[in-house]
């Protein structure tokens, strides 16, 4: 075979690759959906431990998540974090049970919940990020146990939670 037949069959063979890699992604969307959730859902979990490290290691108290997310801001500046792409709809959602805990209090971070999607994804599993920033996609088995972590009964060191609707005037609704 001469220089031009094998160039042109590696050309062919470059082109079938990459119409079988377009294929390949066209066929499971949501695995980029996902690893672009995993990524906002790390950050929002970065932006709460970073409000923490000004605060005494002091998780915020809010009453609603929305609250939680307009206190986390200035750690983030960017409001698409706090969105998920999960095709069933749904939020991030912070865990409420750990508003206004002492992060020394927490005696598992590693496997207790701090973010995590209020709806699951249509494979059952969800997106979710540990107190120690660790984040991660749950199948729908590991997420029951994870889930129970929601449920905590921890001493809230903050003195008092914000305010509802806290900066809702000044940074509009979430």
């Amino acid at each position: 075979m001469n220089v031009l037949g094998r160039w042109l069959l590696a050309t062919m063979v470059v082109g079938l690759l990459a119409i079988l890699a377009a294929s390949a992604q066209v066929a499971d969307p949501s695995r980029s959906e996902k690893s672009a959730t995993l990524s906002r859902s790390k950050q929002v979990g970065i932006s709460l431990l970073l409000y923490c490290s000004d605060y005494d290691d002091v998780l915020p108290w809010p009453q609603d998540s929305h609250s939680c997310w307009r206190a986390i801001h200035p750690y983030s500046k960017n409001r698409d974090i706090f969105k998920t792409l999960n095709p069933n709809g749904g939020e991030f959602a912070f865990n409420m049970a750990l508003g206004g805990v002492s992060m020394r209090d927490i005696s598992a971070p590693e496997r207790t919940i701090m973010v995590h999607e209020t709806k699951a994804w249509p494979d059952g599993g969800r997106v979710g990020t540990h107190v120690d920033g660790s984040a991660r996609f749950f199948t729908a088995e590991m997420w029951k146990e994870r889930a129970k972590t929601l449920n905590l009964k921890l001493k809230r060191t903050a003195k008092k939670p914000l305010p509802k609707d806290w900066l809702k005037k000044e940074m509009g609704d979430w």
